[in-house]
């Protein structure tokens, strides 16, 4: 099945913007991103600052202990059109960097059977996320940029691609950041500052390559999630 290329209206925002879908569930690609997807869940599970889900945010805020001598803002993001965003050979290439590094991979030096397996994962990885192809106007279009909605490994390729930048900045030790959370293109966090731009500076030190990130600050009420409000 061949994707066919749709919009739907962003209506929280100002003005309505269009978010851009191509619906990748029934590719034919889709077994090799499960495989990937399946290979790479050890590995979003063990990034500390990768929230995974509602109740999982919630443990974590309750474990909080924040220094009531501080003043602290509330901090969230919108990265924009995040998926389209990211070049497919550089998350190629982080997603491989990290495989390699927590799965311990060393070539040459493993067994054949490692070697191999890392090979498969290799080959799934390109032929589940490259070369996509999707209908619009009753023309085939390849995708030549960013990940596709609905394929199976794309929520965790996104979210090691948020991780390995975090990780380079060592984020979730920041003396000023006692909380830092990211699901997707969503991230929480909570920032010691004395004012709303102070904070915003602070959030500012965090970015992504190829990606626009805008920071909203409040002393008192956040929207997360979405639909989830964060209060003081």
């Amino acid at each position: 099945m061949c994707p066919r290329f749709y919009g739907i209206p962003k209506i929280h925002k100002q003005p309505v913007k269009m978010r851009p879908i191509i619906p990748c569930h029934s590719a034919v690609q889709i077994p090799a991103a499960k495989y990937v997807s399946k290979k790479l869940k050890p590995i979003v599970q063990s990034a500390p600052t990768i929230i995974h889900g509602t109740k999982d945010l919630a443990i974590k805020l309750s474990k909080l202990k924040l220094d009531p001598r501080r003043k602290f803002y509330m901090v969230t993001d919108d990265i924009v059109a995040f998926y389209p965003s990211i070049p497919i050979k550089k998350y190629i290439d982080i997603t491989l960097d990290l495989y390699y590094k927590y799965y311990n991979i060393k070539v040459p030096g493993d067994s054949a059977e490692i070697l191999m397996e890392t090979q498969i994962f290799i080959k799934a990885l390109q032929v589940g996320n490259e070369k996509l192809i999707f209908i619009y106007n009753s023309q085939m279009y390849e995708q030549t940029r960013g990940l596709a909605m609905s394929v199976a490994d794309s929520p965790d390729l996104a979210n090691l691609y948020s991780w390995y930048f975090e990780k380079s900045l060592n984020i979730h030790n920041h003396p000023l950041i006692p909380f830092y959370g990211q699901y997707i293109d969503d991230v929480c966090a909570i920032v010691y500052a004395t004012s709303e731009n102070e904070a915003r500076t602070i959030a500012n030190t965090v970015k992504f390559d190829d990606c626009i990130i805008e920071w909203n600050v409040s002393d008192q009420y956040q929207v997360f999630f979405r639909h989830d409000a964060i209060r003081r």
